[in-house]
């Protein structure tokens, strides 16, 4: 899991956005660590997905 966390913030660095795919595995990956049921937030509100990102940096990655 870290691995292909890791992957998908090179290509988020890369392309300077969250490609499709990756967002459903984000999700997918947020849903798992943070114990709750699969959902996609709407793609309009940034600030939540930033969170999410920032959340699952801290769990796989050990980031304050």
């Amino acid at each position: 899991m870290v691995d292909e966390w890791l992957r998908i913030k090179e290509r988020i660095k890369a392309n300077n956005k969250l490609l499709r795919n990756d967002y459903k595995v984000m999700c997918k990956l947020h849903a798992e660590y943070f114990k709750h049921p699969y959902k996609e937030p709407c793609t309009c509100n940034k600030r939540n997905i930033r969170q999410w990102i920032l959340d699952l940096d801290r769990v796989l990655l050990n980031k304050s």
